[in-house]
């Protein structure tokens, strides 16, 4: 699930590096991409849910770890 979730959010970082050149156009664009990015984003809702999902993986297991420290810190 990790390496999938880095590998598609690599892909999007490259597809942002390739087209800078077309989301800025000629002139300066204040929003540097942002609503490109947005819409890469929504485009791609399976890449919402894995991520979703591990952030809850990893906030059960710093919450397991945390509650273990805790336990040694107490009993020494």
């Amino acid at each position: 699930q990790v390496f999938e979730a880095l590998v598609q959010v690599g892909m999007n970082g490259a597809a942002l590096a390739l087209f800078v050149g077309l989301v800025r156009g000629e002139g300066s664009d204040p929003t540097y991409g942002i609503p490109f990015s947005s819409a890469l984003m929504s485009a791609q809702p399976e890449l919402a849910a894995r991520l979703a999902l591990l952030s809850a993986v990893v906030k059960v297991r710093v919450s397991r770890a945390s509650r273990q420290m805790a336990r040694r810190a107490a009993g020494e």
